[in-house]
């Protein structure tokens, strides 16, 4: 085992200013170069998973992968055994009714996955996070705050760590963050102080993909009906023109061959329904034509 010493060395004179020896001072600083190193090691930790949550950012397609991938990085060196994030399911307009959903989970049972998915907003545990947005640590799993599912766990403690992002109104929560340990000490300040970094990186990366998703759907949204203004809607007013022109000639009785016109009506119609079919091919997803539906 190695130790570390601080080595003072001073000269001893006589009352002359002759040297007459040495005065060595030796100080055990074990303890504290141990202290240091670990910080050390916890902060080049900490930028090695940062980096890496960072790239699974930039590099999956989907948000499940991206989780799975983050959720990975964390389990092992924070020491613990289970794992998940459940988000908020923004899609309901009913505050009462708004849920949070498990995003990803490592260690833990279908059952459980399956009774975590339906965990309301206004539960004591997501109502206590909505109002103070920061993090829990419980070593009583039997709190009246923590849902069935999780109390039965059997954990021997549990950190609960908010995902808040920036908006108008303050910061803003779009989900939790829970690590818990079967067996072992609890969590300390370091570890809450690291998991809280690393909840804000993910929280960032998560809000930054909704706005980039729902920024190239309205652009879509924005190119199809460009499209089928300039296009296919041209093509359903030419036909109506044409049933019109033709239904009112025929209601005043004009003696005409209406052969030429109901030949252009089938030849618009006909163009119209390939423009619609071509708007539905270039809608499908790039990865069915690559990979099948299988």
């Amino acid at each position: 085992e190695d130790y570390y010493l601080n080595i003072r060395v001073s000269t001893l004179q006589s009352d002359k200013s002759t040297p007459i020896g040495r005065l060595v001072i030796w100080r055990d600083i074990t303890n504290r170069r141990r202290v240091e190193d670990a910080r050390q090691q916890a902060r080049d930790e900490m930028f090695v998973i940062l980096n890496a949550i960072s790239n699974a950012a930039s590099q999956t397609t989907s948000l499940t992968e991206f989780l799975s991938d983050t959720l990975y990085q964390i389990i092992y060196p924070f020491r613990s055994q289970i794992i998940f994030i459940c988000l908020l399911d923004e899609r309901s307009n009913h505050e009462n009714k708004t849920r949070y959903y498990l995003a990803s989970h490592l260690g833990l049972s279908n059952e459980t996955v399956k009774e975590l998915n339906a965990v309301y907003r206004s539960s004591p545990l997501f109502e206590w996070f909505d109002e103070n947005k920061q993090h829990l640590l419980l070593e009583d799993l039997q709190d009246h705050r923590i849902p069935k599912p999780i109390q039965e766990l059997q954990l021997s403690c549990l950190l609960a760590t908010p995902l808040n992002v920036q908006n108008d109104d303050g910061n803003k929560l779009i989900g939790v963050l829970f690590l818990g340990r079967k067996e072992g000490p609890e969590y300390k300040q370091d570890d809450i102080v690291r998991i809280t970094i690393l909840a804000d990186q993910i929280a960032t990366l998560i809000d930054s993909d909704r706005r980039r998703k729902l920024s190239i759907a309205l652009s879509e949204r924005q190119r199809l009906m460009r499209d089928v203004h300039d296009s296919l809607s041209q093509k359903l007013y030419g036909l109506v023109t044409l049933t019109e022109a033709a239904q009112a000639g025929i209601e005043a009785g004009t003696k005409q061959d209406y052969s030429h016109i109901l030949s252009r009506i089938g030849e618009n119609a006909r163009q119209a329904v390939k423009e619609l079919r071509l708007f539905l091919f270039q809608m499908q997803p790039i990865d069915l034509e690559k990979e099948g539906l299988i």
